[in-house]
């Protein structure tokens, strides 16, 4: 006997049920369309003979090959839309076309050309393209890609929200070892490379968070980078770079914290490079050579070795504790120089 869509005997009103009139030879199976499972067309079949490798698999929808055969039917596993393959057990694909869903328990909702190769419990929720390179992939465990084309994600626990790509280069999270990254939308924003966790970047394009960082953030802008400093930040603006730990840059542009330095903050400006322990507020053109506590704001100030030096306007220099202030017309420090 085989299911089939027949009228009710009493109400006359259609259902789904066997139908001892049917020859075939397939045994429990709920089949419409053609009356085999390893066909292709358009149909719907769901699997039940607990005999078959296969049993509890689901397909509704249409397949021009070999995608619903029992060799890429996973047991008890879900596939609506076209030409979706659904090898993983436990897993579904609920709509789109070309899909490829192959590990355990994992999801695609939709989109064309996404792949959910490997690991388990892992999304793809959409998006994609009309080729095989514009889809999204997924291969780290309890991660998930929310739409957009192009994104890699091969971390544990991590997300990518979405984003479109100019060019061949979508967003991507991968590394050696890590968990728990994200990255919101944009465009070739990238986690990579080491081991990194709690990582985030959310939005723009071009950002990098490059290392083995824990914590830090590039909140948006645009060829941002941290690399390898532990709980940094940038908030916006484009090609600032952190290699420093527990440093901040909060926007403008070309600003830089560099390695071996302590914590620091850059607020805002232009060209402005900390380094020792200290804080530029704004301006362009300042620069801390080895000020330890040291704060300038303006342009084209300088505090070198100066201990909780203060250097503010335009040319002033901070070689000792205590504050200077020149006008650009003539270079100061705390010595009266």
């Amino acid at each position: 006997t085989v299911w089939h869509l027949i009228p009710d005997a009493v109400t006359a009103d259609m259902q789904v049920a066997y139908d001892p009139l049917f020859p075939t030879t397939i045994n429990d199976n709920l089949i419409a369309g053609p009356q085999t499972t390893e066909g292709f067309g358009t149909q719907m079949f769901f699997v039940t003979n607990s005999a078959d490798s296969t049993a509890g698999s689901f397909r509704a929808g249409s397949v021009s090959g070999v995608q619903w055969q029992a060799a890429q039917r996973g047991s008890v596993s879900t596939a609506a839309g076209f030409n979706n393959t659904v090898l993983g057990i436990c897993a579904a694909t609920m709509g789109g076309s070309t899909n490829t869903n192959s590990t355990l328990r994992g999801f695609i909702g939709g989109g064309s050309n996404n792949a959910n190769t490997s690991g388990q419990s892992s999304s793809i929720c959409g998006g994609g393209g009309a080729t095989v390179p514009e889809g999204n992939t997924v291969t780290g465990n309890h991660s998930m890609v929310g739409g957009g084309r192009r994104a890699s994600l091969s971390l544990a626990g991590s997300a990518i929200c979405g984003g479109s790509t100019v060019g061949i280069v979508g967003n991507r999270i991968s590394g050696s070892a890590g968990q728990d990254n994200a990255i919101g939308a944009g465009y070739a924003n990238r986690i990579i490379t080491g081991n990194h966790s709690n990582c985030m970047i959310g939005a723009g394009h071009d950002n990098l968070i490059n290392g083995a960082p824990t914590g830090s953030r590039i909140v948006a802008g645009a060829l941002n980078s941290i690399v390898g400093g532990n709980i940094s930040s940038i908030g916006a603006g484009s090609n600032n770079l952190i290699i420093g730990s527990n440093s901040v840059i909060g926007a403008g542009n070309t600003n830089s914290i560099p390695a071996a330095t302590g914590p620091c903050f850059i607020a805002a400006g232009n060209n402005n490079a900390a380094r020792g322990t200290s804080v530029i507020l704004g301006g362009t053109s300042n620069n801390t050579t080895q000020g330890t506590n040291s704060l300038l704001f303006g342009r084209n100030n300088t505090s070198t070795t100066a201990l909780c030096g203060i250097a503010l306007g335009q040319g002033a220099i901070a070689t000792f504790t205590g504050f200077v202030f020149a006008d650009g017309t003539t270079t100061n420090d705390e010595a009266g120089n």
